[in-house]
């Protein structure tokens, strides 16, 4: 959702973070993100596990 030029909303929120989820220089994303692009990365992808999320009710599942 878009309001007064700013974006908002639960992927947003998960989006925030996720960055503190990452370690220095790395980026952490979701499965769901992984699933939908993993054919378009040409990096090497480790699987984190699950994480809870502030707000979120279930686990997301991480990758770096």
């Amino acid at each position: 959702m878009e309001r007064g030029g700013d974006v908002l909303g639960d992927t947003v929120n998960i989006a925030s973070r996720l960055v503190g989820a990452s370690s220095p220089r790395g980026i952490c994303i979701s499965q769901q993100t992984y699933d939908q692009d993993r054919s378009k990365l040409p990096y090497r992808i480790d699987e984190v596990g699950e994480a809870r999320l502030k707000h979120l009710k279930e686990p997301i599942k991480l990758t770096k």
